[in-house]
């Protein structure tokens, strides 16, 4: 268990590392602009955590576009079907006499940030 102390403590790192991390993507920003660039690519391990959601928050604040980047591509993926499930017959049969059916998903990984400058 984690004293009252050490919470604090914990908070303080996490307000000093979110200030390091928005002054990093300050300075990305500033040096693509001093560049003539348009955009940036901030690449990311996840849409959902932390460091994301510090980032596109402090851009949202600050009225900068930006907007996720997925890789997306079609997978195959196969399915059984059990012979107690309504309908099993009619389906076998439509699928060529076969209980295992065959399907196309589209499959997103997220990639990073495009930040629009």
């Amino acid at each position: 268990i984690m004293s009252f102390l050490d919470e604090i403590n914990l908070a303080k790192q996490n307000a000093k590392d979110n200030n390091t991390l928005i002054m990093n993507l300050k300075n990305e920003i500033l040096n693509a602009a001093s560049k003539g660039l348009t955009t940036i690519f901030l690449p990311l391990n996840s849409d959902k955590d932390e460091t994301t959601k510090t980032i596109t928050d402090y851009l949202k604040k600050e009225n900068i576009d930006f907007q996720f980047k997925y890789d997306r591509h079609q997978e195959q993926r196969e399915t059984y079907m059990d012979a107690h499930m309504g309908g099993y017959h009619e389906a076998v049969a439509r699928n060529g006499g076969s209980n295992i059916f065959t399907y196309n998903v589209t499959v997103s990984t997220f990639r990073g940030i495009i930040v629009y400058i």
